[in-house]
């Protein structure tokens, strides 16, 4: 999901299927386990400030801290705004600040044109 081939309901798997192959799934009854292999010329062509693996390894626990982190600075943050910082995808970005707010740990209210976040003690 985070890669935007797939989402919930699974409609990417053909696209997964027309770039990698089916070689890419490995189906047990336990699990489906998708391996996508990067092209090398285009991972040695990155910056080595991207950090791509820095964002690749953050778990959901440690993206939720980040955000409770950028909203301890601005609690005025977009979501535009931490999806560009994480690295990631608006949608990716909307189900963490969902999650926070289910927790408890997150309010977000309009003031005025804008919305703000506020974080529960």
């Amino acid at each position: 999901m985070d890669l935007d081939f797939a989402e919930r309901t699974g409609h990417g798997v053909p696209q997964i299927i027309s770039k990698y192959g089916k070689e890419a799934f490995e189906i047990t009854d336990s699990f489906i386990l998708v391996t996508l292999p990067y092209d090398s010329e285009v991972m040695a062509m990155l910056d080595s400030d991207d950090h791509l693996n820095e964002h690749l390894e953050v778990n959901n626990n440690d993206r939720e801290n980040v955000v409770i982190q950028l909203i301890k600075a601005n609690p005025y943050i977009t979501y535009d705004e931490v999806s560009s910082k994480l690295n990631i995808s608006i949608a990716t970005t909307r189900r963490i600040f969902t999650a926070l707010k289910r927790k408890g740990i997150l309010v977000g209210y309009r003031t005025n044109k804008y919305d703000k976040w506020k974080l529960k003690d």
